[in-house]
């Protein structure tokens, strides 16, 4: 008897001595196999129920009912829209004000004035009352120097004196800053450089250096603030002190 080889699943023709069918695998004398597939149906959320209020007559939906395994909802992006300007307005494109917020302004403003308050206290503090005019007028080098009554003398000066050292005509150049004291003392027959110290009532001590090299004696007296100066002279020979007075150039 021959063996019917015909696949009764595919109908495809195998080998005589094949057991299975080359094609579907089927066993060759044996039923169809049925293939059973699971179709996926789409899903849909189900309607929140509503219940109706007897009170107001509007219903309030309830919490939705959670499905297992929903996908999240996908977030929307919504970006803000730039105004559109009204008709017959002209809405500026340059400057600062377009891209700096003005809260930055404002603090920029703030600090600009603030720097500016600075500088002007500091130019005021480095000035100092010394240089401040009041009712007064320029000594040597263009300095300001006060005329008004006081007890102690500006810390910085630049002054140029014309008097008398004993009996000979004599002139006097003094520059003052802080405790230090220095210049020059003339006569028709020498210079003396002078420098030492000032005391805040104008009492100074001076030591002299004819032509800057040779110590020639001392200078001891007080400037005094309507702008006279007087006091002794001591030379290094041990003789009388000699009397000298100068008054300020105007």
């Amino acid at each position: 008897m021959t063996r019917d080889t015909r696949c009764v699943n595919c109908g495809f023709f195998n080998e005589a001595d094949n057991d299975f069918c080359c094609n579907c695998g089927n066993h060759l004398g044996g039923e169809a196999v049925t293939e059973l597939r699971t179709v996926a149906q789409p899903w849909t959320p189900a309607a929140a129920p509503t219940v109706a209020l007897p009170a107001t007559g509007v219903p309030t939906p309830l919490p939705a009912t959670p499905v297992p395994n929903a996908e999240p909802p996908i977030p929307t992006l919504v970006f803000p829209i730039k105004p559109t300007p009204a008709p017959g307005t002209t809405v500026s494109t340059t400057g600062v004000a377009n891209w700096l917020p003005r809260g930055i302004l404002i603090g920029l403003g703030v600090l600009l004035a603030i720097v500016a308050i600075g500088l002007l206290a500091w130019n005021f503090a480095s000035s100092g009352p010394d240089n401040i005019s009041s009712g007064g007028d320029q000594g040597k080098g263009g300095k300001i120097r006060s005329t008004s009554s006081s007890t102690e003398l500006p810390k910085s000066l630049d002054r140029s004196y014309t008097g008398m050292i004993a009996a000979q005509s004599a002139t006097m150049n003094l520059e003052r800053n802080d405790s230090e004291l220095k210049g020059s003392a003339s006569t028709d027959r020498h210079t003396d450089e002078i420098s030492g110290t000032i005391e805040s009532d104008g009492s100074f001590s001076l030591m002299a250096y004819e032509d800057g090299n040779k110590f020639s004696g001392y200078y001891k007296g007080k400037i005094n603030t309507d702008g006279s100066i007087k006091g002794t002279w001591t030379n290094t020979q041990g003789g009388q002190p000699r009397p000298f007075s100068f008054t300020e150039e105007r």
